[in-house]
């Protein structure tokens, strides 16, 4: 009797609330990194600064650098993110670190 094995993507999707770090000002999104399992994959990472109505390009992390990062995010106020994985590879993620820095009102 043979086995066979299908192999059927997995889908990840993970959407933040929108965060605004509680102060009224500008903020500057200059890069974000994915803590996550070494894999041979891209994970892929976008923002929205309306409501979640648009969103930016995705933008990808690949898996298997040691800190897949993105970089130059650009300004908002208050700001989403979205994190996709669609591969026949695990997914194995911590969460990610998000460097903000703080503008003018």
């Amino acid at each position: 009797m043979a086995i066979t094995f299908t192999t059927t993507p997995i889908n990840v999707a993970i959407r933040t609330a929108q965060i605004d770090g509680q102060v009224p000002d500008t903020k500057f999104f200059p890069e974000t990194t994915l803590i996550c399992g070494k894999e041979n994959a891209t994970a892929w990472f976008r923002y929205s600064d309306d409501d979640y109505e648009t969103w930016s390009a995705f933008l990808p992390l690949h898996m298997w650098l040691a800190a897949p990062r993105v970089r130059r995010l650009g300004s908002g106020y208050r700001r989403a993110f979205e994190l996709r994985h669609i591969d026949e590879t695990a997914f194995r993620s911590e969460g990610f670190d998000l460097l903000v820095e703080k503008g003018v009102q």
